[in-house]
């Protein structure tokens, strides 16, 4: 095994690895295009945003067999508007696999109909299966709660 030093003494250990990620992506992606882009732009378009804003899952959350308007959804949003960036980040990753947006998200009602129960996801589909809380307190511990555990199926 090869220990930290070397490869912090050595850093032309990684260029056989480097050439080939750049070779794939110029299949992909033109280098015109790439030149136009510092790395934190291409960083952004390639992993997504960091900023897991309540707004910016708005525009990515798509609700299957639920209103805007029902008090399901209400505490949801109200919920997640109480959770940090760091939160809502490992909330994302509980519900899609990944941490950063965009990524579409889809919201089911749970269909056991239970009150106060932990929610559960899919992240090979992105769905959240969201169910009924009593209050906006309750919600927000409960999808905090499966949001660090990361248990999805």
């Amino acid at each position: 095994m090869i220990s930290l030093p070397y490869f912090y003494g050595n850093p032309g250990v990684f260029l056989r690895d480097i050439e080939a990620l750049r070779k794939g992506l110029l299949k992909v992606v033109p280098q015109a295009v790439l030149d136009l882009l510092t790395w934190q732009e291409l960083e952004t378009k390639i992993c997504g945003d960091p900023d897991v804003s309540v707004e910016a899952l708005l525009k990515t959350t798509i609700l299957e067999d639920l209103e805007q308007s029902s008090t399901r959804v209400k505490m949801f949003w109200e919920a997640l508007g109480n959770f940090t960036n760091e939160d809502r980040s490992r909330f994302l990753r509980f519900v899609t696999g990944r941490r950063r947006l965009p990524t579409p998200l889809y919201i089911c009602a749970d269909k056991e109909g239970k009150t106060d129960i932990l929610p559960e996801s899919s992240t090979c589909t992105n769905t959240l299966f969201l169910p009924s809380y009593s209050d906006v307190k309750i919600a927000e511990e409960k999808l905090r709660y499966a949001a660090l555990q990361l248990r999805s199926y």
